[in-house]
């Protein structure tokens, strides 16, 4: 495989990682009441446990697209 090839492909990994990320942010910043009403209906829980847990999964999704997504997309451009 070429470096070229995979160059383009973790850059548009990020790039849609990184687009998926933004939405989540945005979506729970403009509609947290809404998307706290869904879920409490669903899996009944408070809404600073709804908080903490949500807040958890973005960060941990922001650590694996940098570590699977971003790094290997500049070590990729560095090597290169």
């Amino acid at each position: 495989m070429n470096i070229d090839i995979l160059q383009k492909f973790f850059l548009w990994c990020s790039i849609i990682n990184g687009g998926l990320f933004l939405l989540s942010f945005i979506m729970y910043t403009i509609a947290h009441s809404w998307i706290y009403s869904v879920f409490n209906k669903i899996y009944n829980i408070p809404e600073e446990k709804f908080k903490s847990t949500f807040l958890f999964n973005m960060i941990l999704f922001k650590s694996l697209w940098l570590i699977f997504n971003v790094v290997p997309f500049i070590v990729l451009c560095l090597i290169k």
